[in-house]
């Protein structure tokens, strides 16, 4: 007889630890099994996590239930088991929930499908030339760390337009020369399309994924059938690629690792680079994080030596990077226009158009871009112009629709938020105009500088993609602000500097997490008093007694299933990071055993 321990398919809070169960045959981790559970007339599915000790079972005397049957329509590797155990002690997630993030996406199709959602897939040539010097140095260094089956986290800082995407391909290809598989990551949906069509140019579309939300349930599941089989060896889509089973890994890519997409918004709450990482670790691959403005603390990491720093510090073909100037909208004021397009700005565009190149103009704000798209329709009536922002990218095949457009020179000027900062290669974009450029720095959010700098550099970055010059102007009501000039003199070596420092004075991340402590349930009266005790639980440990706490509680309400939410905010020592989440497990499965509705989560780094 075989035991093991298993984690249960239960709701409960108070039921997600492991139960051991017999087995007269051998079984894998990660095998899937169903079995009797509770009071429950159902098998209930339970996911395989460990072998138990065979003389501690034999030798007591609690009766052990039988391991009804094996599920046989899929089963999770041992490292995505690891993985997801490894989540739920750094997250306070449930195990279950970690556990099922690797299960089938979509269902069945009903009827056979034949047709692979790839074929037809256009595919987007790429100039391959000879590579820079710096290119050149990246490809050895990455390579030889994926030869060598060595694990390996590479921060790729390239400026844009500084080919990034070559060094991702090459590291592909060699993944796939050793039978590996290989993982490319992009912050949004909208990224998706152009990426793919390269990869369908250079790889063909027969070992190619496509994996993200807006796939419909039959496209999903075929999708993650094909990763389960291991028919894919390249495997494209958002934060939820990496939770497909993936066999045989070599070579994860996540392309703009500064964004705040990566970092999930709904339970379980988890950040991104941290999974690529652990599993990293966990197959002895390489983690190769790109972008031109990186994350704060992703470069202290590769200061600290935790991960290697590769740079690129020049445009492909020596192409120049685009002039910035900066426009003082009081000037403007006091001049008579309060409107949020300056007088040069109109002049540059209408002169950028006569000349057959095309405009982006930028904000970070959807009530802004709105306001510009008016703005136009009122300046420039002989223009056609589109718009790009949240409200356009939540339908998926629109915002591909307009991006197609706008590539194809159907729309002279592109109206968009962060969405358009992204990744994406314009090749006749001959004027950036950024309007509003200090919004972000006066959101209150302590990344507001950093977001600063990072989108003005991005988006400053789709200009002058060919062979021409081409002209940003950043529109600011704060010229003097350090951040806007760090930014417009390409000097990313100053912000960080500064940025670094400040981090620390503030104990901010990477010295401290952030960390949201949040109580929700059916009223606002109640979830006051369960955090309450909550923080008086942990006031009571003494090494947590060195958390800080930043501001009062915020209460927010809701009118669905959750009826109120209570949230406090700490700074937490990397250090306390593991006994907060301890702490967390032990007081949720208590609120679970209330049995009066409320329930708490941790938050860490929110965005």
């Amino acid at each position: 007889m075989y035991y093991y321990n298993l984690v249960v398919d239960n709701r409960s809070r108070m039921t997600d630890i492991g139960y051991t169960y017999s087995s007269e045959s051998k079984l894998e981790i990660g095998t899937v099994v169903l079995v009797d559970f509770g009071k429950s007339t159902k098998l209930k599915m339970a996911v395989v996590v460990a072998e138990s000790k065979i003389e501690e079972i034999e030798n007591s005397d609690i009766k052990i239930k039988k391991i009804d049957s094996v599920f046989d329509a899929f089963s999770l590797t041992e490292d995505a088991v690891n993985l997801a155990l490894w989540m739920t002690s750094r997250y306070a997630i449930r195990k279950i929930d970690a556990l099922k993030l690797f299960f089938p996406q979509g269902r069945r199709p009903k009827k056979k499908i034949t047709q692979d959602m790839l074929n037809g897939t256009a595919s987007e040539s790429m100039n391959i030339g000879k590579l820079t010097d710096d290119q050149d140095l990246a490809v050895k260094t990455i390579l030889s760390s994926i030869e060598s089956k060595e694990n390996k986290t590479f921060l790729l800082h390239g400026v844009t337009g500084s080919g990034k995407t070559e060094v991702y391909f090459r590291a592909i290809e060699k993944s796939l020369s050793r039978g590996e598989t290989a993982v490319y990551l992009v912050p949004e949906i909208t990224h998706i399309d152009q990426i793919l069509r390269r990869l369908v140019a250079r790889f063909g579309s027969e070992g190619i994924s496509v994996i993200h939300s807006r796939l419909n349930p039959s496209q999903r599941f075929l999708q993650w059938e094909k990763v389960y089989k291991g028919e894919s060896k390249i495997i494209l889509g958002t934060r939820s690629a990496l939770f497909t089973s993936i066999k045989n890994l070599g070579v994860i890519i996540m392309d703009e690792e500064h964004e705040n997409a990566y970092k999930s918004d709904m339970t379980p709450k988890y950040e991104t680079v941290d999974i690529a990482y652990k599993m990293s670790q966990i197959n002895k691959s390489v983690l190769i994080l790109g972008s031109a403005t990186p994350s704060v603390v992703s470069y202290y990491r590769a200061e600290s030596g935790i991960y290697t720093l590769l740079k690129l510090t020049q445009r492909y073909n020596k192409a120049p990077l685009p002039k910035m100037d900066l426009i003082d909208m009081r000037d403007e004021i006091r001049g008579g226009n309060a409107g949020l397009i300056s007088s040069r700005l109109y002049s540059e565009i209408n002169q950028t158009i006569e000349s057959q190149r095309q405009v982006i103009l930028f904000a970070n704000r959807r009530d802004i871009t709105q306001a510009i798209e008016l703005a136009c329709e009122k300046l420039f009536p002989e223009y056609s112009a589109a718009r790009l922002d949240m409200d356009i990218a939540t339908k998926s095949k629109l915002a591909s629709s307009i991006m197609d457009e706008y590539e194809l020179g159907l729309h002279d000027i592109l109206i968009g938020t962060q969405i358009i900062a992204k990744s994406i290669d314009y090749k006749n974009v001959g004027l950036v105009g950024i309007i509003a450029a200090d919004s972000s720095i006066r959101s209150g959010d302590y990344r507001g500088g950093e977001r600063t700098y990072q989108l003005i550099t991005q988006v400053s970055g789709r200009a002058g993609r060919g062979d021409f010059h081409a002209n940003v102007l950043v529109q600011t009501m704060d010229s003097d602000s350090f951040y806007i000039n760090a930014a417009i003199n390409n000097r990313y070596d100053v912000f960080y500097q500064r940025e670094i420092k400040l981090r620390k004075m503030m104990d901010y991340p990477p010295f401290s997490d952030i960390v949201e402590i949040a109580v929700s349930g059916k009223n606002l009266k109640l979830c006051r008093e369960k955090i309450d005790e909550y923080l008086k639980y942990i006031a009571g440990i003494n090494e947590l007694k060195e958390l800080q706490f930043l501001s009062p509680r915020e209460d927010v309400v809701f009118q669905g299933d959750e009826k109120a939410r209570v949230i406090a905010t700490c700074k937490c020592p990397p250090k306390l990071r593991s006994k907060l989440v301890r702490t967390c497990n032990l007081f949720s499965i208590k609120l679970a055993k209330d049995r009066d509705g409320t329930s708490i989560m941790l938050d860490v780094n929110p965005y």
